[in-house]
C-alpha cells in the first residue's frame, strides 16, 4: 500500500516541469538529477522517498519521545543539565509575556466548584464530564487536556514568564549556536546515553563481502547479515556499570566504556552510519534545552507506557501522554 501511494506520488512529480517551486525534497531530488544529466528509476526514487520518511521523521520523533520520558524518570539528570545551561549562562527565561500561573498553583482547589485543577490521572480526567477533553480524529489515541485554572491574583508569578499560549511572539535572543551546543559536555552525554538505552533503530543490515565463519556458522559472500543495535549497546563487557540503568556519566572524559569504534553504534557504525547523526543529536540538545529551561512535566497516566522497539521505538497503548507546566522564575510570595 505505501509503495503503491508512493508510485502514484512519484509519477505525478516525473509529469511536472521542473521549473516549477520545488514542494519537498523528493521534487529536489528529482530535480537536480535532471540537471545532471541522471535520471533515477521508480525503484530508486521510491527508496529516496521512504529512507526520507523515516530518517527525517519517525527516528527523531522516536529519540525526541525516549528523551523526554527518560528526563522524566531521572529528575537529578534534568537538575544537572540545568546546573551546566546555568554555568555556561544558557538558563534564560523569557520576559516577553505577562504573569501567568506557577506550576506549584496548579494543584490547588479552583475556586468556583472546588473541584482540583488537574486530575491526578488520564482516567480521572475522562471521567470528569465537566472538563471535556480536546476534540480527536477518529482511530487516534485520546489524549487529556488539563483544565484551565482560574487563580486569584495573588497566584500570578511576578518573575520572568514563558510566551503567552495564545501565540503571542517572544523577542529575546536564544544565545544558542553550535559552538556554544558543543560545550555542553554533560548534556553531550546525556543525550549519547538515551540513544543507547533507546536506540530508534534496533538494528541493520550489511552485505558480506566475503565468505566467514561466525560462532560455527558459516556466512556466504553477499548474503545479507543483520547486526543488533540494541545487544551491543547491553553488552556486559563493554558497559560495566548496569547496562540496564540510565546513566550518563558512562560516557563522561573520565569514563572507560564503549571505547571499541563499535562500542556505541546508534546511528550505525563505518562508512554507512548515518549521514544526519550530527544534525539529529543536535536536534535533540536543544529540545532539551528549550525542555529543562521552560517547563516542567509530569505523566498523564498511571503509569509509564510500554516501549515497543521494533521497527521504531515508540510507546504503545496511548502513547506518551504528559501534563506540562510553565516553568516560572519566581512567585508571589502570598501563592
Amino acid at each position: 500500500m505505501l509503495h503503491e501511494f508512493m508510485e502514484k506520488a512519484i509519477q505525478e512529480k516525473l509529469k511536472r516541469n521542473n521549473t516549477e517551486d520545488h514542494s519537498d525534497a523528493l521534487d529536489f531530488i528529482i530535480n537536480s538529477a535532471k540537471e545532471h544529466g541522471k535520471e533515477f528509476t521508480m525503484q530508486e526514487l521510491k527508496e529516496s522517498a521512504i529512507e526520507l520518511i523515516f530518517a527525517a521523521f519517525f527516528t527523531t520523533a522516536s529519540a525526541s519521545t525516549s528523551l523526554i520520558l527518560l528526563l522524566l524518570k531521572h529528575p537529578s539528570v534534568t537538575e544537572k543539565i540545568r546546573q551546566e545551561l546555568m554555568s555556561h549562562e544558557l538558563y534564560q527565561q523569557c520576559e516577553c509575556c505577562p504573569a501567568r500561573p506557577c506550576p506549584d498553583t496548579l494543584t490547588a482547589q479552583s475556586k468556583d466548584n472546588e473541584k482540583p485543577l488537574l486530575h491526578p490521572t488520564a482516567k480521572d480526567a475522562r471521567k470528569d464530564q465537566s472538563q471535556p477533553l480536546g476534540p480527536r480524529e477518529e482511530g487516534s489515541p485520546q489524549l487529556c487536556t488539563p483544565p484551565k485554572p482560574t487563580l486569584p491574583q495573588s497566584s500570578l508569578c511576578t518573575g520572568p514568564q514563558l510566551p503567552a499560549l495564545s501565540g503571542q511572539s517572544c523577542h529575546c535572543p536564544s544565545g544558542i549556536n553550535l559552538e556554544k551546543l558543543s560545550r555542553l559536555s554533560y548534556l553531550d552525554c546525556v543525550i549519547k546515553e538515551v540513544l543507547r538505552v533507546l536506540p530508534p533503530v534496533s538494528g541493520g543490515y550489511r552485505t558480506a563481502l566475503q565468505t566467514f565463519e561466525l560462532d560455527g556458522y558459516q556466512i556466504p559472500k553477499g548474503w545479507s547479515v543483520m547486526y543488533s543495535i540494541r545487544d551491543t549497546h547491553e553488552t556486559a563487557t563493554v558497559y560495566q556499570s548496569p547496562h540496564s540503568g540510565f546513566d550518563p556519566d558512562r560516557f563522561s572524559a573520565a569514563g572507560t566504556e564503549a571505547t571499541g569504534r563499535f562500542h556505541y553504534i546508534p546511528f550505525g557504525g563505518g562508512a554507512r552510519s548515518c549521514i544526519g547523526k550530527e544534525l539529529a543529536q543536535a536536534i535533540l540538545k536543544l529540545l532539551a534545552i528549550e525542555l529543562v529551561s521552560t517547563a516542567r512535566w509530569e505523566l498523564a497516566t498511571p503509569s509509564y507506557p510500554t516501549m515497543q522497539t521494533v521497527p521504531i521505538v515508540h510507546p504503545v497503548d496511548d502513547g506518551l501522554q504528559l501534563y506540562f507546566h510553565p516553568l516560572q522564575a519566581s512567585c508571589g510570595s502570598d501563592a
